[in-house]
């Protein structure tokens, strides 16, 4: 899975692509930490949003007075505003923040819709000046560089404003030059903003490219491509507070290969590393499950984390064979010895009490006691209420 995703990274790092979308792994992993991150962003915009749109209509008031009918007054006073407002609010709520996008995109639609309904309202009044036409610039530039808005999202906001308040042109019954000015200047308008989004759209992107790639160096182990210590500890928080929600188990297996050094004194560290990739891919195969972590803990050792105990109570065991029968292969393959492994295993429930330093302390302890056995054995911690 790690190599997988490296690989998807390296390709995606090396691509020069225009289209703005990566590989589908990448692109659901993308847009899930964009929704993440743009939460707050987009809020405030929207909410900004309001604001201004609600400075724009006193403004009108100020200026226009009684010629300003009370219609368009109450469509965006009343319509237009609110509903910019409260969709910057939306955030607050964490748990209506990955629909933020969609939200956005209505309270958009909202505002465009207002603001044409507004043009139309004023065409009633020839003494009334085209003022929607200036506010559909804001509103168009707003779209694209300000409502963080992915690029196709914008453009659909964008070029959909233009054609409604077209189509509204048109319907009102408006001269064909008037018409053509006001259409120049938004059509304008949507080119910049379509060029300016899609850079920064595709800035983000590679940022966010880069960024993972260097997290994947900093969590993973280059010889072995599961986590490393680092990474598994970042991990193991998310999977103890899950745990603890669901009132589920977690399994700490350690595994070492026993008498590291002497292979490496006697088949040098080339094979040395062979037998450390075979014991990684063993662990690999034996942790499908999304919540199954793997890493490197030290040079030679290693460590596993199985969620959901009580279904894998024999896994130490199967690990255990899983590894020697891979090791067997790998030494007959050159006429050597294998390598043998000792590990210790322990679980724990976190909702029943103790904590992960208790956890690795058990688990440890029972390694030490394997090798004490003389290695190449599985020893499962004493008093373990689930593996016993």
């Amino acid at each position: 899975m790690h190599n997988n995703r490296t690989n998807a990274l390296q390709q995606q790092a090396a691509r020069r692509d225009w289209r703005l979308r990566f590989e589908p792994g990448l692109e659901r992993e993308f847009n899930a930490q964009w929704v993440e991150m743009r939460a707050w962003g987009s809020g405030i915009a929207v909410f900004s949003a309001g604001l201004l749109t609600a400075a724009f209509l006193i403004a009108d008031l100020a200026v226009l007075g009684q010629r300003l009918p009370q219609v368009v007054v109450a469509a965006i006073g009343i319509g237009v505003v609110p509903a910019l407002l409260l969709a910057g609010l939306v955030p607050s709520q964490r748990a209506m923040r990955p629909i933020m996008g969609q939200v956005t995109l209505f309270a958009l639609a909202l505002s465009g819709a207002g603001f044409v309904w507004a043009f139309v309202l004023t065409r009633t009044d020839p003494m009334t000046p085209p003022y929607a036409y200036e506010a559909g610039i804001v509103f168009i530039a707003y779209a694209y560089l300000f409502s963080m808005l992915l690029f196709r999202a914008a453009v659909v906001v964008g070029w959909g404003y233009f054609l409604a308040y077209l189509a509204a042109q048109w319907a009102s019954g408006s001269a064909a030059t008037p018409m053509i000015y006001a259409s120049f200047f938004l059509v304008a308008t949507n080119i910049v903003g379509m060029a300016g989004c899609y850079m920064l759209e595709r800035y983000q992107r590679r940022a966010w490219v880069a960024h993972a790639m260097v997290e994947e160096l900093a969590t993973h182990d280059a010889l072995t491509a599961v986590l490393n210590r680092r990474g598994l500890d970042a991990d193991l928080d998310d999977l103890w507070k899950q745990a603890f929600r669901e009132d589920q188990a977690l399994m700490l297996v350690m595994v070492d290969i026993d008498h590291f050094k002497q292979v490496n004194d006697r088949f040098g560290h080339a094979w040395g590393d062979s037998a450390l990739r075979t014991v990684a891919e063993a662990m690999r195969e034996m942790s499908r499950r999304p919540l199954d972590r793997i890493a490197r803990y030290g040079g030679d050792e290693f460590c596993g984390i199985w969620y959901g105990t009580p279904q894998r109570e024999g896994l130490p065991q199967l690990l255990y064979d899983e590894i020697t029968e891979r090791l067997t292969a790998m030494a007959r393959q050159t006429n050597r010895e294998p390598p043998t492994v000792s590990i210790g295993a322990a679980s724990i429930r976190p909702r029943q009490g103790g904590n992960r330093e208790a956890l690795f302390r058990r688990a440890d302890a029972a390694l030490y006691q394997a090798k004490q056995q003389g290695r190449n054995c599985v020893v499962i911690a004493d008093d373990d209420p689930l593996l016993a």
